[in-house]
């Protein structure tokens, strides 16, 4: 038929059964209009995609007031330095998990871990069904997300046309 498997999408709720201990270095904060700068970097470096300042901006400008956005603070000499993202976008009675990013070097200290407790509270205010989020098969981060407490719902496989 002329399509060609590009990847596996899982689509994976979020099951707060599991608590880790809380890491008091690290802050989460929802951010406003006035700080979108902050998100738009954190973004930008944690996705190695620093040329797309403009491009993201513009995005989360149009779309703000649908969002709220998180960025992850780590102390370090007594200084918040801003390190991880999350953007979350609800509808349906469903908080979707978007963005999720840390600064390379930062990672693997429980900064997205903590963005993941902080979008499950919202969500539980905000008398949302659940926390959900999406990967691909490729990116191979399934064993993080379910070692921290998500299940998978259901997969989907992603076809992509073939150009000649």
């Amino acid at each position: 038929m002329g399509f060609t498997l590009l990847d596996t999408m899982q689509v994976l709720k979020y099951s707060d059964k599991k608590s880790e201990p809380d890491n008091d270095k690290i802050h989460v904060s929802m951010i406003d209009i006035n700080s979108m700068p902050i998100w738009i970097d954190v973004f930008c470096r944690s996705f190695n995609v620093i040329g797309w300042k403009s491009e993201v901006e513009r995005i989360i400008k149009t779309y703000f007031n649908e969002l709220t956005l998180l960025v992850s603070y780590i102390e370090d000499n007594y200084r918040m330095i801003p390190v991880g993202c999350a953007a979350l976008f609800n509808r349906y009675d469903l908080m979707g998990l978007y963005c999720l990013g840390t600064v390379s070097p930062y990672r693997g200290q429980g900064l997205a871990k903590e963005i993941i407790k902080v979008s499950s509270d919202i969500a539980r205010q905000q008398k949302l069904g659940f926390l959900f989020l999406q990967t691909f098969s490729n990116e191979e981060f399934i064993h993080f997300y379910r070692k921290i407490g998500f299940e998978v719902m259901y997969e989907k496989k992603i076809y992509t046309l073939n150009r000649q």
